[in-house]
């Protein structure tokens, strides 16, 4: 509850359309682990609209990578979103190499 807190109070007052004017045109940088359908990146195309709709100001989006075990979830997220990587194992990752959905390392 004390982290909620110190999240909610970080975001206090301030607006996405606050939040647009300081990227200043740089896309908001978004990976996903455990990503399944990528919902974060749903729900932020949605906000970005409604943003776009309500102000007139603009959020981009850029989709680092995702990473997911199961491969149909990585057969939808390559269909639906083509990260740039696709990693595997979210174990692999603080590792100096990991493994893509497609067995590259990276």
């Amino acid at each position: 509850e004390a982290q909620l807190a110190c999240k909610g109070a970080a975001l206090e007052g301030r607006s996405l359309e606050g939040l647009a004017r300081e990227l200043a045109g740089r896309p908001l940088r978004v990976a996903t682990m455990c990503s399944g359908t990528e919902s974060p990146l749903l729900a932020l195309d949605m906000i970005c609209g409604a943003l776009k709709a309500q102000s007139g100001q603009s959020i981009a989006v850029e989709h680092v990578f995702s990473c997911e075990i199961e491969p149909f979830k990585q057969a939808y997220i390559e269909r639906n979103f083509a990260p740039p990587l696709l990693f595997r194992d979210i174990r692999e990752l603080g590792d100096e190499e990991a493994t893509t959905a497609y067995g590259a390392t990276r």
